[in-house]
């Protein structure tokens, strides 16, 4: 059996260790999963498919790819399509009737009267590790920031409770555990930012949300991000290709030894 593991450039630079654990664990399996880096573009092709691929960049169009061939993909293609875009991502929630704080486009702003009052946030669609997320002030700091994006985000009104986030890790239906991420020094809680983090119980309602997730999208290994506001625990975003550094720090698992041997039984049936 042969996989690609795929991930862009500065990914692999960033995650090397990572990847080469979950290439380790796959040939302990007696599985070969070989290493492709690869831009992010609108499109993907490759001439040598393999039996199944892992995608470990943020780029949908590249799960879709091998899912149109008939190449088992983790995850697949409509987790990728729906938590790589903060928009999907809430129009599902809305959909499921997932919790989510008051959020709109900058065409739509008006009609849900978030922009009405300052401060709020201002996300890219398609950012990351909370570096393109910003607390918008007044007027001229927001026309600065979406000349900045070119329109390509959303604006949201500010939970009650900043700097402090919990994400949840799910492989598949299972919660493997819950981090509780604070930062005392910034409203973004971010892990690799400079946050603490803290083993959490997962509140009953991030237990539902989970629940809907899975029962929708089918992913496999995710992380699912809740922050805090007026006494409640909201849905704020989807991480397709979730960081695991938490997890090896304060926990016994090993995201990868967990990962791989999923996907090896999955595609065993």
């Amino acid at each position: 059996m042969k996989g690609y593991l795929i991930y862009g450039k500065e990914e692999f630079q960033r995650n090397r260790w990572f990847a080469d654990e979950l290439i380790r664990q796959a040939a302990l399996l007696g599985v070969g999963l070989q290493l492709k880096i690869v831009e992010k573009t609108g499109s993907f092709y490759c001439r040598d498919l393999p039996d199944f691929a892992i995608v470990r960049v943020m780029a949908p169009a590249i799960n879709k790819f091998f899912e149109q061939h008939k190449i088992p993909v983790f995850n697949n293609y409509k987790t990728s399509y729906y938590a790589n875009n903060k928009w999907f991502t809430y129009e599902l929630a809305k959909k499921l009737g997932i919790p989510v704080m008051p959020t709109c486009l900058p065409q739509n702003e008006l009609t849900e009267h978030v922009r009405s009052n300052f401060p709020f946030i201002l996300k890219s669609l398609n950012g990351h590790g909370g570096k393109e997320v910003f607390v918008i002030h007044d007027e001229q700091e927001y026309l600065y920031r979406l000349r900045q994006f070119n329109d390509n985000c959303l604006i949201q009104k500010m939970c009650s409770d900043v700097g402090k986030d919990v994400r949840v890790y799910c492989l598949e239906n299972k919660i493997l555990a819950a981090a509780l991420r604070i930062n005392p020094n910034d409203f973004r809680s971010n892990f690799s930012l400079g946050g603490n983090a803290e083993l959490f119980d997962p509140a009953t309602s991030m237990k539902e949300t989970v629940r809907l997730l899975y029962h929708e999208l089918n992913f496999t290994f995710v992380g699912i991000d809740f922050i805090y506001d007026d006494n409640r625990w909201i849905l704020n975003e989807i991480e397709d290709v979730v960081g695991t550094r938490i997890l090896y720090k304060y926990t016994n698992l090993d995201p990868a030894s967990v990962f791989i041997d999923n996907i090896i039984k999955r595609l065993n049936g």
